[in-house]
């Protein structure tokens, strides 16, 4: 396959850019190119901070050899793309948002920040806000990456000096795809949940799907579909080594060396083929097939495919639909779900609980508002539940799935434009290229180079490839590729030489620069790779924490909450101008304490502590002095002033967590604070998350003590909706002071809220209440199971003959039942219900039918088989009490 030649052979040929550079420094920025293709993949994409730090250091690597390569050749050189004064402006713009500004330009920029702040001003708890972005120490660490990706484009395009430097580095893009590819398919089938089958991820493992060294399948897919396009190039033109096309467009391989290029890429087609069906990626399997087609009709234009082209790339795809068979029907069942999803139109089932459109009107929206410069780069995960008036799905958007909305909140409508005319730029490169170009080895990798660029472009409507930092750098890397093949393919003279002094000037000044930057990169993540153990560790103690029963054993949640505490101080430590981190820390302080004051002897529950220490005390020494004896407070003060410190530099991090508000005015009364203090705090919060349920709930209660009941009801009507926890505790919390009409009547009742109101009011005194709730309950259920089909169906007719018999009424329990069976009829389940329904109701006959089909399914249950038996019995009683009876009726009419 042709490649980089460093070799004294190739130090002269023909035409514009073919001279091939030489030498240590040369090799070792193809070195810093490679490791950037096959290398920062494996770092789970680049997205983590391990990832970051090698995305940096392999770009600098890479282009402080060019420079000092430049700095030492007799003729110096700097390769305009045109491309370079977008870059500037990006990256100036980047600069811009995290950079202090006086108050007065920041309003006129984004007027919205005064408005969502206004306990961030001269005069006010925190000071003034004075940065763009919102989350500016998130939006530098961005900048260092997007800034290594240009960093590694511009190396490419001076790099690449001939045709057979495009096509090594196109085929090194094409190998770490199938390279990928074969990795993930076998992670999948020989794998133990841990990637590389040693690191556990706290967020995903790698069974059920194709994910690679990816945290995202979706990701993955996209990584390998890059492939496509490549290996089609080589498959097609397996052999045509001359300028001349004729006779390739059927498909016939001369050689042993062009027969081994074309089985090379067949394989590798077939082995991106399986792995993008295992993936279950609908975006993936839509992109691949959409590049394999730009990229053939790309080669029809250039009379490169004909009928037997066709025909050889078929059989690949069928060669891949055979081996997908080897990995076992459940994935088959899986693709041909996603084949057909990815087939229809219907928008509800492309995507299914509009999970995407809820983002994506909360990224418009937040768009809106700040139109000029954005919200900082990385800052949508912050940004977007601010206006996210959903109900809570208990997920976490990171990214705005639709790397142009996310542009256009993050960076405005200026990133916008100057992404778009990036984008205009290199579509023009492909277009025109792919009409000037005369030779094969010129227009056929252009051709797959404009499909990869196409699959980026597409992929991002749906996803966030351009925030996954490998992804990035092959899409760039092939966007120099095509760059380079555009130049190539136009007939132009050599532009005249620059000043050679003035060039080498340049480049001497860009080494230094790459110094520093390099200098400044690795002081400024490597704190984030001492803390990421760490925090992946808290990570995983919370996950555990959620699913532990404190109830059951306090002791151990005491010993989870300290843990806890020592995973997040200790992510702190070594990061602390992390804002989550921060967070974290307070939280778990905060926790911590809570958690002890629980467990100590006579200890008061916290908000008693707190009322009484606010009405007892005139002074703020004698409060805190009482607070300091072991009885009451003791050490434990401590950790709530730690919780609240740190909750503070949260917010001077990111002043938009309303969770870290809350928890300042939960600990502000230890610094002596007053309830209009709190109340400010809590109307903060409410600002930067007017839908956050717990803010809702926090306002209600505050209202409730005020007397203020219409304004407390309409906080915890909305706190009900958005958050089935906050329904849990709201009810909770009033289930001893209302009866069950008041949550009946004021809020908006589905099925999962009947269900906590009728564990809530099982025990209450309120009997009429508790019926009225199991009344609905069982309607809904009723509802319910007319709505699903098979098992789900089942399962809600079982749940509402159990609601029937609560209610005593046989009849509709027994047709419930029956109707499960029904919906069902496998389920032993259902039919053990039903057996159980109708023995109790005296029907022995058709109790013991269904209890006889459970007991040749459950002959080991004892109990089973003796009511079964029992039925047997009391049907044949019943029998003979029927036929005495219908002669006695007989003797008598005789």
């Amino acid at each position: 396959m042709d490649g980089f030649s460093t070799s004294a052979r190739h130090s002269r040929s023909r035409g514009r850019g073919e001279q091939s550079p030489a030498g240590l420094l040369v090799n070792a920025t193809d070195a810093g190119l490679a490791a950037a293709v096959f290398v920062l993949p494996l770092v789970m994409g680049g997205r983590q901070a391990w990832g970051h730090l090698a995305l940096t250091l392999i770009a600098c690597f890479t282009a402080l050899a060019w420079a000092i390569h430049q700095i030492l050749t007799e003729r110096p050189r700097w390769r305009w793309s045109g491309a370079e004064p977008l870059f500037v402006m990006g990256v100036a713009l980047v600069v811009l948002q995290i950079v202090r500004l006086p108050q007065q330009t920041l309003n006129r920029v984004s007027p919205a920040i005064a408005e969502r702040l206004p306990m961030w001003s001269a005069d006010a708890p925190f000071g003034e806000w004075r940065t763009i972005s919102l989350t500016p120490q998130d939006t530098l660490d961005s900048l260092l990456c997007v800034a290594a990706c240009m960093l590694l484009f511009v190396v490419a395009v001076q790099r690449l000096q001939r045709k057979q430097d495009v096509a090594r580095l196109m085929t090194w893009i094409g190998l770490s795809a199938a390279g990928m590819a074969a990795f993930g398919a076998a992670q999948l089938v020989a794998g133990n949940g841990k990637f590389f089958w040693v690191y556990e991820h706290p967020f995903t493992d790698t069974r059920h799907v194709a994910k690679g060294a990816f945290t995202n399948a979706n990701h993955f897919a996209h990584f390998v579909a890059l492939g496509i396009p490549i290996w089609l190039w080589r498959f097609v033109t397996a052999g045509a080594g001359g300028a001349d096309s004729r006779g390739w467009q059927e498909g016939r391989v001369g050689d042993p060396r062009q027969r081994l290029d074309a089985i090379v890429a067949g394989v590798c087609l077939a082995v991106i083929s399986l792995a993008l069906l295992v993936s279950q990626s609908r975006g993936g399997l839509a992109v691949g097939a959409g590049g394999a087609a730009v990229t053939l009709f790309c080669l029809w234009r250039q009379r490169l495919v004909g009928v037997g082209t066709v025909g050889s790339v078929s059989a690949i795809a069928a060669a891949g639909g055979i081996a997908l068979v080897m990995f076992g029907g459940r994935i088959e069942q899986l693709v041909e779900r996603n084949l057909n999803e990815i087939a229809t139109t219907d928008l509800d089932k492309l995507d299914q609980g509009e999970a995407r459109r809820r983002v994506w009107r909360a990224v418009l929206a937040a768009a809106k508002e700040f139109p000029i410069a954005g919200t900082g780069l990385s800052s949508h995960v912050e940004v977007y539940p601010t206006y996210d008036d959903s109900p809570s799905s208990g997920i976490e958007y990171t990214h705005a799935e639709n790397g142009y909305l996310q542009i256009a909140m993050e960076l405005g409508l200026t990133g916008l434009t100057l992404a778009g005319l990036f984008i205009l730029l290199v579509g023009y490169w492909c277009l025109r290229g792919l009409r000037l170009a005369k030779e094969v080895q010129i227009g056929a990798p252009l051709a797959a180079a404009t499909a990869c660029l196409a699959i980026n472009l597409a992929h991002s409507v749906t996803d966030f490839i351009w925030y996954v930092p490998s992804c990035m750098v092959h899409a760039l890397l092939m966007t120099a590729c095509a760059f380079r093949l555009y130049q190539l393919s136009s007939p132009a003279p050599e532009p005249a030489a620059e000043a050679a002094p003035l060039v080498r000037t340049g480049w001497a000044t860009m080494a230094i620069a790459l110094v520093a930057f390099a200098t400044f990169s690795v002081r400024q993540e490597w704190p984030a790779v001492l803390a990421e153990p760490h925090w992946f560790d808290y990570i995983r103690l919370t996950q555990a924490t959620q699913n532990s029963n404190a109830e059951a054993d306090p002791e151990s949640d005491v010993g989870l909450a300290r843990q806890r505490l020592g995973a997040a101080v200790a992510a702190v430590r070594a990061n602390p101008g992390a804002h989550r981190m921060q967070l974290a820390a307070a939280r778990s302080y905060y926790q911590y304490a809570r958690a002890q004051q629980e467990q100590s002897d006579n200890g008061m529950p916290l908000p008693q502590v707190r009322e009484a220490a606010r009405s007892n005390f005139e002074t703020i020494q004698d409060m805190r002095t009482w607070l300091a004896k072991p009885g009451v407070l003791g050490d434990r003060r401590k950790l709530l002033e730690a919780a609240g410190a740190a909750a503070r530099r949260s917010l001077q991090g990111c002043p938009l967590s309303a969770r870290a508000y809350l928890l300042v005015s939960d600990v502000a009364w230890i610094q002596g604070a007053t309830e209009d203090v709190e109340l400010e705090l809590l109307a903060q919060a409410h600002s930067v998350r007017p839908f956050d349920a717990r803010v809702h709930y926090m306002l209600g209660c505050e209202d409730f003590k005020a007397q203020r009941f219409d304004d407390a009801l309409a906080h915890w009507r909305e706190a009900f909706h958005r958050d089935a926890n906050y329904r849990r505790q709201l009810v909770v919390s009033l289930v001893g002071m209302v009866p069950a009409r008041f949550f009946l009547e004021n809020f908006d009742i589905d099925r999962d809220a009947l269900i906590i109101l009728r564990i809530a009011y099982r025990e209450s005194p309120d009997e009429a209440g508790y019926r009225t709730v199991v009344s609905r309950l069982s309607v809904v259920e009723c509802q319910s199971a007319k709505a699903a089909v098979g098992d789900a169906a089942a399962r809600h007719w079982m749940t509402a003959c159990g609601l029937f018999n609560e209610l005593q009424e046989p009849r509709r329990s027994a047709a419930a039942a029956r109707a499960a069976v029904k919906a069902n009829p496998s389920s032993l389940d259902a039919r053990l219900l039903l057996g159980n329904v109708l023995f109790n109701q005296g029907a022995y006959e058709e109790a013991s039918e269904h209890l006889t089909w459970c007991v040749h399914r459950r002959p080991d249950d004892a109990q089973l088989r003796k009511r079964t038996e029992t039925a047997i019995l009391r049907m044949g009683e019943a029998s003979r009490t029927r036929i005495a009876a219908e002669q006695d009726g007989d003797s008598v009419t005789r």
